[in-house]
């Protein structure tokens, strides 16, 4: 290398380029027919994720390489030489033929010492386009995988610069995989509007049906619920969404809606005084109501024959109420729930004498 790098120094020589390329050409030819069938191979390949979907993510395709450096790196002040693993990933479709061919590479160093075998990986990321950065059809594709040891040296020459040249020393052999494309997402069917009555202020525990969903690709695409099944819902309507994803991370939506609601009204009863109870005019009589319901009670109020005497608004629902007039009078209750359900109590006959 030291005699190539004085004859680039050397000034006025006619067929200094000529001479140069020569040189490097005849060392790289024999050291490539001596060593080519085992400098360079390829141990394994992956392609990750698989399937992929082009709208969410690229597929990176790896290759694991066993190379035997054969030159070490050469750095002088008009010469660079400089050993390089090349992998090149084709791309087939179904009718076998070539839509994109994808590079990547790397230096090689070479161990001090005697010659010995290195390891190196690359990887490409294809992005689901073909060679005219059009997408490709969902599918199955075929990635070949191949490896290249080459010398890459650059010469700088007065005249034109720096001028780089590539020699291919030796290819490994061929590996191949298939990749699967797909951009288009699960079709969901949802499950239908849950209607269901409350149990309580909170609202009810709803079951519904689960949904389904069906993909080109994917076998069970993975369904899951904003609100799951089995869950406490509150009174209203609930907008449930369901999400399908394949495995190519494709995502699909759909809702339909959860209504609790309260058509259940209260309970009530008079249970002081009891009916046929005589009162006198002037004399106030306690009053006292039962009521219940799975959402609450709002208040309590008792009429004398239909007027209002007194309310309550929490239990024990209690009141009173002093009579005036004689008569026989109908005394009863009206429960309001939370949800304004209203239930009136049957009426006790009162004597005020």
């Amino acid at each position: 290398m030291t005699l190539l790098n004085k004859m680039c120094q050397k000034p006025g020589k006619k067929y200094m380029l000529r001479n140069c390329c020569v040189l490097v050409g005849i060392l790289m030819v024999s050291v490539s027919n001596a060593f080519a069938m085992d400098v360079v191979q390829i141990i394994s390949t992956t392609a990750q994720p698989n399937p992929f979907s082009p709208k969410v993510s690229r597929a990176v395709i790896e290759g694991e390489f066993r190379i035997l450096p054969l030159l070490p790196s050469v750095s002088e002040s008009r010469l660079r030489i400089q050993p390089l693993l090349r992998m090149n990933v084709s791309v087939i479709n179904a009718a076998k033929k070539t839509i994109r061919v994808l590079t990547a590479e790397t230096e090689v160093t070479r161990p001090k010492g005697r010659p010995q075998f290195v390891k190196k990986k690359l990887t490409v990321a294809w992005d689901g386009r073909n060679a005219s950065g059009a997408l490709v059809p969902d599918g199955r594709y075929t990635y070949r995988v191949v490896g290249v040891y080459l010398i890459a040296f650059e010469l700088t020459l007065p005249r034109w610069g720096v001028q780089r040249w590539e020699l291919p020393m030796a290819s490994s052999n061929k590996i191949c995989g298939s990749l699967v494309s797909d951009a288009t997402p699960p079709a969901i069917r949802p499950s239908s509007d849950v209607i269901a009555e409350a149990t309580s202020a909170q609202g009810a525990i709803v079951t519904y049906p689960p949904a389904t969903a069906t993909d080109a690709v994917t076998v069970a695409p993975t369904i899951t619920y904003s609100h799951a099944s089995g869950a406490q819902f509150s009174l209203g309507v609930t907008t449930v969404t369901v999400t399908a994803t394949d495995d190519a991370k494709n995502i699909a939506t759909s809702t339909f809606k959860v209504t609790v609601h309260d058509t259940t009204s209260p309970v009530v009863a008079i249970i002081a005084p009891q009916a046929n109870t005589i009162a006198r005019p002037g004399t106030t009589v306690s009053l006292q109501a039962n009521a219940t319901d799975v959402c609450g009670i709002r208040q309590v109020a008792f009429l004398v024959d239909g007027v209002k005497v007194a309310q309550a608004n929490q239990p024990p629902y209690i009141g009173t109420w002093t009579p005036t007039v004689p008569g026989t009078v109908a005394l009863s209750a009206v429960a309001t729930d939370t949800n304004g359900l209203t239930t009136a109590s049957a009426p006790v006959s009162i004597r005020v004498e």
